[in-house]
């Protein structure tokens, strides 16, 4: 059985199987820049048993786990892209597709600039980071897709110019307001937000000016 998706969201171990984790449906939400900055909403996740004659489903002693993750994905709060990384702002997103020659540097380099969301992602925004560390020591994995958790808004303000709001959260300190508070050992602020603005301005020539305040 052929099962179309995109991507991979992590595999995880528990007490009745081992699961990979699809992202089944995804909504577009819009484009960044010029076609090809797609950036794409997480709808539903399938969980897919790891194991020989696997039978469609979640086993009965792993729904509790399940069910906590789609908890969460109900809020519709994923987001991805696979020619931009959402964990690192705007600028930096940028710069690392744009500094050097598509055809110069290093086949990681060239392969970087591809699919930069799957090389070298900033950890403590991808919110499922962890269940990708089955794939951690692979150099180049495009199926693999780290999504932050937050928000994404896209608007047209004229036919040139549009407003874009990506808010992505930092998921080392987690929890639910009035019990996660303060800093960890390590610095880690509760519930920490960045939130990023940005409008994009298409000129005449066909290139884009970009104005963000993170």
């Amino acid at each position: 059985m052929t099962q179309a998706c995109y991507g991979i969201f992590g595999q995880i171990k528990l007490k009745g199987a081992e699961y990979l984790i699809i992202i089944e449906q995804a909504s577009l939400i819009g484009q960044v820049l010029m076609s090809g900055s797609e950036i794409y909403r997480v709808e539903k996740l399938r969980y897919i048993p790891v194991v020989e004659n696997a039978q469609s489903g979640v086993r009965d002693e792993d729904k509790q786990f399940i069910k906590m993750l789609e908890t969460l994905q109900k809020n519709k709060s994923f987001y991805f892209s696979y020619s931009l990384d959402l964990t690192k702002y705007m600028q930096k997103a940028l710069t690392e597709l744009t500094t050097d020659d598509l055809e110069g540097g290093s086949q990681r380099d060239q392969l970087l600039r591809r699919f930069p969301n799957s090389i070298n992602y900033i950890h403590k925004f991808a919110f499922n980071h962890q269940l990708l560390c089955e794939y951690k020591d692979l150099q180049y994995a495009p199926f693999r897709v780290p999504c932050i958790y937050g928000y994404v808004g896209i608007s047209a303000i004229t036919a040139q110019q549009s407003f874009i709001l990506i808010s992505r959260k930092d998921c080392r300190r987690p929890g639910r307001r009035f019990i996660v508070r303060g800093l960890d050992k390590e610095g880690c602020a509760a519930n920490f937000c960045e939130t990023e603005h940005i409008i994009t301005h298409k000129k005449q020539d066909g290139k884009f000016t970009i104005a963000a305040h993170l």
